[in-house]
């Protein structure tokens, strides 16, 4: 599963074999070496149609490699704004892990001057703020998100 991750196949066939590595292995197997995860693998790399494929098999897009880094983190150290959008659709990242340099995934976007990626991640920010405001009255007032820079606090 794991170097099935880094394929591009160009024909149908060669997608189902993919598909069959899937259903054979463990889409959450681990590197020994770097904690890594076939959808680390597929997001450094720009794989869309692996991440994609990883994603409707249940990856999980918040675990954390032996860095504390997520896909997300990957995408954005990468500049790769189409996998992030990608991942920040059809997965429930979580905005607010650090890795283990206290980074997070709009952090390091903006330290890599990936001004589309971070501006996606921001957006995506503001639509959770904004959801979350809403319900801020039904229960009881906990941390929930936090900007980078510490510089917000939201509360769900």
């Amino acid at each position: 599963v794991m170097l099935a991750s880094l394929t591009a196949p160009e024909s149908p066939g060669g997608m189902e074999v993919v598909r069959r590595l899937m259903e054979m292995g463990s889409i959450h197997t681990r590197s020994q070496q770097t904690g890594q995860t076939a959808l680390h693998l597929a997001v450094r790399h720009g794989r869309v149609v692996m991440v994609r494929l990883l994603l409707s098999y249940g990856a999980d897009a918040n675990i954390q490699d032996s860095q504390g880094t997520t896909a997300l983190m990957f995408a954005s150290e990468r500049g790769h704004t189409h996998v992030a959008r990608l991942l920040l659709e059809r997965s429930q990242c979580d905005l607010t892990l650090t890795d283990k340099r206290g980074r997070t995934a709009l952090s390091i976007a903006m330290q890599g001057s990936h001004t589309d990626t971070a501006a996606l991640l921001q957006a995506h920010t503001a639509e959770i703020l904004s959801s979350n405001l809403l319900f801020q009255v039904r229960g009881t007032l906990k941390p929930s998100l936090m900007l980078t820079q510490r510089v917000w606090t939201v509360v769900s």
